[in-house]
């Protein structure tokens, strides 16, 4: 089926760490999927989260049953959806460009009315020695770009504060402070949600990495924002001409 998008009217090689390094967790880089590779701009139908996210619950608004599927190298119009994407996949202009390697999730909240939420969530020990959890989302949800940021990381139900440490042209990086649930066993979520600036978010993550360092202060992260809105700007100019 050759279908990128799928329409609905309802509404890098990642560096690969150790499981010493990252506690008990598992698949941080996305990495793990057990999927075929696509032709180019194939759609792959709707896939096992087994398969397609090892180690990974995905929940939508606030059902308490994980899902059993996602999209395999599709993505939905309107409404909330869950996606792993992968080899050959064509993006479309809305920030899902491929971060890292071969495959990442990619979380589009939909309308109040049809459960906003999506998440993905893990249970692991957190590292004794861990001091932040770092990553990678798609450029369009970068902090200090004028655009609202539609997602949070949070630990044991705690939302944690985001710190943006800087941008490439295609991801923008990510540090949170993990220093009091340090050697627990944590459920870590991730969540794409909307607001009514953005009635419909779209959010490409990847690259989860427990760090024995610090997050940087605010007055150095502020600077590196700054770097990254610019790298952003040059980034869109070139697009547009």
């Amino acid at each position: 089926m050759n279908a990128r998008i799928l329409i609905t009217f309802a509404l890098g090689g990642g560096l690969i760490l150790s499981c010493c390094a990252q506690g008990t967790f598992q698949n941080l880089d996305f990495e793990s999927a057990n999927l075929p590779v696509l032709a180019s701009g194939q759609f792959g139908g709707f896939v096992p989260v087994s398969d397609a996210l090892p180690g990974w619950r995905v929940f939508y608004g606030a059902n308490v049953t994980p899902e059993s599927t996602v999209a395999y190298n599709g993505i939905t119009i309107s409404t909330r959806n869950a996606s792993i994407l992968g080899p050959n996949y064509i993006p479309q202009s809305l920030g899902e460009t491929i971060i890292e390697g071969q495959f990442m999730p990619f979380l589009q909240a939909g309308v109040a009315r049809d459960l906003p939420d999506v998440t993905i969530e893990q249970t692991g020990l957190v590292p004794v020695s861990a001091q932040s959890l770092q990553f990678k989302v798609g450029l369009n949800n970068q902090i200090g770009i004028g655009r609202d940021t539609n997602f949070l990381v949070s630990l044991n139900g705690q939302t944690l504060s985001l710190v943006a440490l800087g941008a490439t042209a295609t991801y923008a990086s990510y540090g949170v402070d993990v220093t009091s649930f340090a050697g627990q066993v944590s459920d870590l979520r991730f969540t794409s949600y909307s607001t009514v600036a953005r009635p419909f978010n779209f959010v490409a993550v990847d690259s989860f990495q427990f760090l024995p360092m610090a997050v940087p202060e605010p007055r150095t992260w502020a600077l590196l924002a700054l770097g990254s809105a610019l790298i952003w700007y040059a980034a869109s100019r070139r697009k547009s001409n």
